[in-house]
């Protein structure tokens, strides 16, 4: 993990993101957030028996996933990865 100066509920704030051009339909991302803040957080929906947001992790095919208890079992067996654009938040 990259140092910074926050700790706790904080860790991830500082993120960074490069977007490149290519000869592709779309851009080359590479997000470079800390993973275990959004992990944290899809075990915070599992506590309060909540859904994860749409577009805030995708499968295998590319589909996005809002179960928190799959897209945690699918993470630790590699079969679903975080989002690298983050997805809208949800208006109250």
């Amino acid at each position: 993990m990259a140092p910074n100066s926050w700790s706790g509920e904080h860790d991830g704030n500082k993120s960074v993101g490069v977007r490149i051009p290519t000869d592709e339909e779309f851009p080359f991302t590479n997000d470079l957030r800390h993973v275990h803040h959004p992990k944290g957080k899809i075990e915070q929906y599992i506590e309060t028996d909540s859904l994860a947001l749409q577009g805030l992790v995708i499968n295998l095919d590319g589909k996005t996933e809002t179960d928190p208890l799959k897209i945690l079992d699918d993470l630790i067996k590699g079969k679903a990865a975080f989002a690298p654009i983050a997805p809208e938040k949800k208006k109250r």
